[in-house]
């Protein structure tokens, strides 16, 4: 039996188990992660000059999706 996608060799880890790790990872540790990209794009984007209009677009949309993201993530709702 070959291993694929549609034959992992173990059981997918679910993130609705509340007692399983990917739980409490998912609950504690992405909303810190996301925080931190959401940090570094903004320190990034300040520190660009302001005739880099594209740059500074292209960074207020990322933090704009990136904060939707965690907002959706800390509502628990579907990823």
């Amino acid at each position: 039996m070959s291993v694929n996608p549609a034959n992992p060799p173990r059981p997918a880890l679910i993130a609705t188990d509340e007692a399983g790790f990917v739980y409490i990872t998912t609950l504690e540790r992405w909303p810190v992660i996301v925080t931190k990209i959401v940090d570094d794009v903004y320190k990034t984007r300040h520190s660009l000059d302001l005739s880099e209009v594209d740059k500074l677009k292209e960074g207020k949309e990322i933090i704009d999706s990136i904060g939707e993201l965690k907002y959706q993530m800390q509502r628990r709702k579907p990823l």
